[in-house]
């Protein structure tokens, strides 16, 4: 539960930084400002995923990769989910009319940044051998 905890803060307090700073990458005016609003929000998945990845018990590169690859899988679908669920997929957030929703929006979109990654490190770590000591 720790490390569902940890990395969901991590996602969260990452596109919540990016939201504020840059806004919904649906409102900007210019192409420019949505790449970077979207390459960053790519930046917070791989940094969910390898908070995940260190997080586990399995720490090859071999897990690392599916867990970023979930990562930024799972927060675009969490994004698109919160979108479609909130009933107006094609309007930008506004923080200022609707808090509640940006919420929802970053609440969504950590978890779906957080739990594949956390997944795939807790299935390799099933496949993990384990220290045992000797007596």
């Amino acid at each position: 539960m720790k490390r569902l905890l940890l990395t969901t803060a991590v996602a969260a307090g990452g596109l919540t930084v990016v939201g504020l700073a840059l806004g919904d990458p649906r409102a900007a005016g210019e192409l420019s400002r949505s790449s970077l609003t979207c390459a960053l929000g790519l930046l917070v998945a791989i940094g969910a995923a390898v908070v995940a990845w260190r997080a586990g018990r399995a720490r090859s590169v071999l897990v690392l990769v599916p867990a970023v690859i979930l990562a930024i899988a799972g927060g675009l679908s969490g994004w698109i989910s919160a979108a479609e669920l909130t009933r107006e997929p094609d309007l930008a957030v506004r923080l200022g009319e609707k808090p509640l929703r940006a919420a929802f929006m970053v609440g969504l979109t950590a978890l779906g940044m957080a739990l594949p990654a956390l997944g795939v490190t807790a299935l390799a770590g099933l496949f993990t051998p384990r220290d045992r000591a000797r007596t």
